[in-house]
């Protein structure tokens, strides 16, 4: 099982995230991450950063990664807590630009016992801080975090951006998030919210 994910950074290294077997029982699955030089050399070590966590869901859009002002790459993916898919969290990592694990994994992990935490998408919110854009609950509402350089959250709650209502179109083929500069983002998508059978797009500014 494979599942690859590229990022560039701004010095023009590629961050590789690439989730399989490799600790060798199919019980553990994990992403493990390599940073590799323009030049192709392999700054993390030729075996790269297992990342915490098991059992990740194998999607592509399930993974995402960003990188903050003080060069440190924060990384979001989804965790299959019950191994039938059934109850999933948010785990996150950041590692320093030299390849050193910032956070605690309990620290940052979303979960509870009763609600699906599902595809994360993380952005640079400014002043080392970064904001995940998540889906909660069987209805996928869209929720925002933002989270402070020691994975402590910023906020005094999470924002709920949209309450659900979503068709048949998987919500991470159509969420499209970007920073605005100032410590927030915009967030575009689509949806039939009305049963009209008819998708429109909606979009949300969040300060």
């Amino acid at each position: 099982a494979c599942s690859q994910i590229l990022f560039v950074d701004r010095d023009g290294n590629a961050i590789v995230a690439v989730y399989d077997w490799r600790m060798g029982a199919t019980d553990f699955e994990g992403y493990t991450v390599y940073k590799v030089s323009p030049e192709g050399e392999f700054l993390w070590g030729e075996d790269g950063i297992t990342l915490e966590g098991e059992n990740v869901y194998d999607l592509v859009a399930a993974m995402s990664i960003c990188q903050l002002a003080d060069g440190s790459y924060v990384f979001a993916w989804m965790h299959n807590r019950d191994g039938n898919f059934n109850m999933m969290s948010i785990e996150m990592q950041r590692i320093s630009a030299e390849g050193e694990m910032l956070w605690n994994a309990e620290d940052v992990r979303l979960y509870d016992e009763t609600s699906n935490y599902m595809y994360p998408y993380v952005i640079d919110g400014g002043n080392n801080q970064v904001i995940m854009l998540y889906a909660k609950g069987s209805s996928q509402d869209l929720y925002a975090r933002k989270l402070d350089f020691d994975g402590s959250t910023v906020w005094n709650k999470d924002t709920r951006i949209y309450n659900g209502g979503w068709g048949s179109i998987p919500i991470w083929t159509i969420l499209d998030v970007h920073p605005t500069g100032d410590g927030g983002f915009i967030v575009s998508w689509n949806d039939d919210r009305f049963y009209t059978e008819i998708e429109s797009a909606y979009m949300a500014y969040v300060k």
